[in-house]
């Protein structure tokens, strides 16, 4: 502890012959402070993580931040009582494949029961962090690897440490090995590296579904197969291509033999295309998968590209490639009509349905349960072309909200109908 030097100075007045002791000094000479050290690394592989920030707080307040080797060290004055906790910043050195849709299927899977998680994996899994891994954290984890908006329950990029922090009382001795164990909210599998970046398998080296060069007409539509070709059990696709959106728009998707049983979400964007499929129950990946049906918005005489980034097959890695699309002359302009998927899917009070006419239409649109029972008409009546946009707010016809579950919206248009799968989540 600290402790005192007492010393006298002596001073002698000569005046009356009194001499005097007069001024106290006093030295306080303090001890050395304690040290408090540890390591961050990854919870599946141990891998040393930077740039924690460590916050002290109580009797004294300071901060530190681990190196490169995800050390740290904390001097603290002695006697003194405080709670050391880590933090990180959302999204911050995460990287591209650290977050796919193979994560949502395997706590799909767990949710059923067809598959276990370590303690800490489950915390990854735990998206709400209800304390529970459902199905609905799956769903979450997927929207966030195609790069759809989090829902306000959704903590998917978050950094979280276990123990989450660190109390000491009083300090009287040096604290070593006070280490942490740091885990990506939504990065089941598992495969992160230092700097941020996963690490996929490479299981082919060039996809080889997608032409060289295609060429079509002015105003018409162009299809691009995904198709899968392993002898591995999948439970999960990622989708990532890129297009020239001064040439080309997304148009839709067709399902394949090979998307029956598949959740899936689908984040399209000008010049973006990015989907996540994923399923509880595994299937042999052989066969297509969908296609995706692109519209020529150019005229005569352009090109532009279409570039499959890649394709991960459960946590593998397909490279990609790149079609060129040639517009020749003029064709007729197709009459264009139909869905487009809900936003927000799944959803809990409100979603919005778009759909785009090519030409005056009688349109009707319904939702309807999985018995086929008609939920709510939404539309029934004449529409002039251009895009239209319909908010249903989870109520059935009768002005009641409609349990949770899927429903069915079905429009039809001049006697030619469509429909898509809704998700509505309490």
């Amino acid at each position: 502890g600290n402790f005192q030097i007492r010393a006298r100075a002596r001073c002698e007045v000569h005046t009356d012959k009194v001499s005097d002791w007069s001024n106290t000094l006093s030295i306080t000479i303090s001890s050395p402070p304690y040290v408090i050290s540890g390591n961050i690394s990854y919870y599946s592989n141990d891998l040393p993580v930077k740039d924690v920030l460590l916050s002290v707080t109580g009797d004294v307040f300071l901060t530190e931040m681990t190196d490169v080797n995800g050390n740290y060290n904390l001097e603290v004055e002695r006697g003194k009582s405080f709670t050391v906790v880590p933090s990180k910043p959302t999204n911050e050195d995460i990287g591209e494949f650290s977050i796919i849709t193979y994560d949502a299927a395997l706590a799909a899977r767990y949710a059923v029961d067809l598959d276990t998680l370590t303690e800490l994996q489950q915390i990854a899994a735990d998206v709400d962090q209800d304390g529970h891994v459902y199905t609905f954290d799956a769903a979450l984890i997927c929207r966030y690897a195609v790069g759809l908006e989090l829902v306000p329950s959704s903590h998917v990029g978050e950094w979280v440490f276990v123990p989450d922090k660190r109390s000491y009382q009083n300090l009287s001795q040096d604290w070593n090995n006070q280490d942490y164990k740091a885990i990506i909210i939504g990065n089941v599998h598992g495969d992160w590296t230092t700097g941020g970046l996963g690490k996929p398998q490479m299981i082919t080296q060039n996809y080889e579904f997608f032409p060289e060069v295609v060429k079509i007409k002015a105003h018409s539509k162009v299809t691009f197969p995904i198709v899968i070709d392993t002898e591995e059990q999948i439970i999960s696709i990622d989708i990532n291509l890129d297009y020239d959106d001064k040439v080309l728009e997304f148009d839709s998707i067709v399902p394949g033999d090979l998307m029956k049983g598949f959740k899936w979400a689908v984040n399209a964007i000008p010049g973006k295309f990015r989907m996540g499929l994923y399923r509880s129950n595994a299937v042999l990946g052989k066969g297509k998968l969908l296609d995706v049906v692109f519209q020529a918005t150019s005229n005569e005489g352009t090109q532009g590209n279409v570039k499959l980034n890649y394709l991960l097959v459960n946590d593998k890695l397909v490279y990609g490639t790149t079609s060129q699309v040639v517009i020749e002359g003029m064709g007729s302009r197709i009459k264009k009509y139909g869905l487009k998927q809900n936003y927000p899917n799944p959803f809990n009070s409100s979603t919005t349905i778009s759909y785009y006419l090519s030409e005056f239409s009688h349109v009707r649109l319904q939702i309807y349960d999985l018995l086929g029972r008609t939920v709510r008409e939404l539309v029934n009546g004449n529409q002039p072309l251009g895009n239209h946009h319909i908010i249903w707010d989870g109520r059935d016809d009768n002005g009641n909200e409609v349990p949770s579950g899927e429903y069915i919206c079905q429009i039809l248009i001049n006697n030619s109908s469509t429909n898509l799968k809704l998700i509505k989540l309490r």
